[in-house]
């Protein structure tokens, strides 16, 4: 008899990492990779095994709370929007390290979605990030 065939991965178990004895196909990494959207509340937040990358709709002033289920050297995305009334802040949990030039200020007009970028270094415990504001 030949070898046995191993069972294809979920998108869940990819971003997950539980697919450890699974064939990954390309289609189960791009949607590994999908948006997840996020809850808007005063505290935001984002369980990283669900998406990598993630979007938010920002209804009030709100704090951006500490991911979870990051994963050593992976790249997380983060979109944010102003909702219809815009000038909404964002501020952030200490995981995110902004280095010296600190937390990004966002755009303010309605409807305009910034990006926030970072790598989890688990040695630090910290997101190393990056951010570009909307046009």
């Amino acid at each position: 008899s030949g070898p046995e065939a191993l069972a294809a991965a979920t998108a869940d178990e990819v971003r997950a990492g539980t697919a450890s004895n699974k064939t990954v196909s390309p289609s189960a990494l791009a949607l590994a990779a999908a948006f997840q959207t996020l809850t808007d509340a005063t505290t935001i937040a984002w369980d990283a095994a669900l998406g990598f990358n993630a979007r938010v709709t920002l209804g009030g002033n709100r704090t951006m709370g500490a991911p979870t289920n990051l994963y050593d050297g992976l790249t997380y995305s983060l979109a944010i929007t102003q909702d219809g009334t815009g000038s909404r802040t964002l501020s952030w949990n200490s995981i995110f390290d902004w280095g010296d030039l600190g937390a990004p200020t966002l755009s303010t007009t309605a409807g305009k979605v910034d990006r926030a970028f970072g790598q989890y270094d688990s040695t630090t415990g910290k997101l190393n990030m990056t951010f570009r504001r909307a046009a």
